[in-house]
């Protein structure tokens, strides 16, 4: 029942096709909603290009809409994508992009752009900057009880192995 109601929502977009060459931008949010699902799906089981090419319909889309919340959601999933293929410099300017919406809208969103920034930092090897957003998205998500705390503490856990400091960072990964 939920892929026949995925097919029915995405259907408009793709024109009815597999996968067109270029879908249509989404026109309301249960499509959009639909797409970033399936752009989700593409980033775990087929290919982080697949579902970059796919958010990026999604965050276009939403960008014309009214609702910061969402729209900060959505360029973080297209900046995690970013990330895993390599465009490393786009990826860190979503995310910045999407920290500036969540600060300003204090959504739930903001823990996960701080530990996505953290990390990228982390893999760059900027470790100072990435200890500045872990440490604060480890602070944030003990005091909001979020569902993203442990993610923080493993992101952080690998900041302190690459700082080779491995006892720290046992201690991070016994306590996620």
């Amino acid at each position: 029942a939920a892929f026949r109601i995925m097919k029915d929502l995405l259907d408009p977009v793709f024109l009815g096709e597999a996968m067109a060459d270029t879908p249509q931008p989404p026109t309301n949010d249960k499509q959009a909603w639909a797409l970033n699902i399936l752009a989700n799906s593409y980033r775990f089981c087929v290919s982080a290009c697949k579902g970059a090419a796919l958010h990026e319909i999604v965050v276009r889309w939403d960008e014309q809409q009214n609702d910061d919340h969402i729209f900060a959601v959505r360029l973080v999933n297209l900046a995690v994508d970013q990330q895993l293929i390599g465009d490393l410099q786009t990826a860190e300017q979503n995310f910045l992009r999407s920290l500036e919406i969540a600060r300003r809208t204090s959504g739930s969103n903001l823990v996960r752009c701080l530990r996505e920034l953290g990390r990228l930092y982390t893999w760059l090897g900027r470790f100072s900057d990435a200890e500045t957003f872990l440490v604060e998205a480890l602070k944030l998500a003990r005091e909001l009880e979020s569902r993203y705390l442990r993610g923080a503490l493993i992101n952080h856990s690998h900041l302190l192995l690459a700082q080779e400091e491995p006892s720290r960072a046992l201690e991070q990964a016994q306590e996620a």
